[in-house]
């Protein structure tokens, strides 16, 4: 099955849209706080290496991080190869984030092939990397490769907002996210992204 790309705002009024119309919480989601924005990110292994940075961290610190990153010229698939682990441990990655991604710096993907390749196949190739898990894979599809149809049931403010928007109890467990998910078949990017958009809003509300 050819994979949906979400290539322009208007792609991703289209999704939102359709689950609006299909899904009243988004409805109010979308009233409270607006649309999300369209997010077009970079790809390759520039792109992976930022996503790698901000796993386990709040987005004002990975956004830190990648900044210090690019001011010294350490985002190239080269420069990290070149670059020492003291040099990368300075820029503020952990010993462990220094191994990824000189880890993927020294892997041989071939990026330009993703975009011929079902979602299933890319992530069976990413999460084979070390340092790479579902989580990861996710996020390069949903932002870099912009498909339209993934829903990253493990991250943690999705299941924290889910909760919030749907007025759950509690959070719900990846596996009851993911069952939840189905319902938005083929944009369970863009239900993820209202979801987001309307976990920052009752965050900053609660600040």
């Amino acid at each position: 099955m050819e994979e949906i790309i979400v290539e322009s705002d208007e792609d991703l009024r289209k999704g939102v849209s359709v689950l609006s119309k299909n899904e009243p919480k988004f409805s109010y989601a979308l009233s409270a706080c607006g649309l999300p924005k369209f997010r077009k990110d970079v790809n390759g292994f520039e792109a992976l290496f930022k996503i790698i940075v901000g796993q386990q961290l709040s987005t004002s610190a990975a956004q830190a991080i990648w900044t210090k990153l690019k001011v010294c010229d350490l985002i190239t698939n080269e420069s990290v190869v070149a670059a020492t682990e003291s040099t990368l441990r300075n820029a503020g990655l952990s010993k462990t984030k220094v191994s990824y991604v000189k880890g993927l710096a020294l892997t041989d993907l071939d990026y330009g092939s993703f975009e011929r390749k079902s979602n299933a196949e890319i992530i069976q190739e990413l999460t084979a990397v070390r340092g790479i898990g579902l989580w990861t894979a996710q996020i390069y599809l949903m932002f870099s490769l912009r498909r339209s149809d993934i829903f990253a049931s493990g991250d943690l403010a999705l299941k924290e907002g889910t909760r919030l928007l749907f007025d759950m109890k509690q959070r719900p467990s990846s596996e009851e996210l993911d069952d939840l998910a189905q319902l938005w078949r083929p944009f369970r990017t863009i239900a993820a992204m209202i979801i987001w958009r309307y976990y920052s809003y009752k965050k900053k509300r609660k600040e």
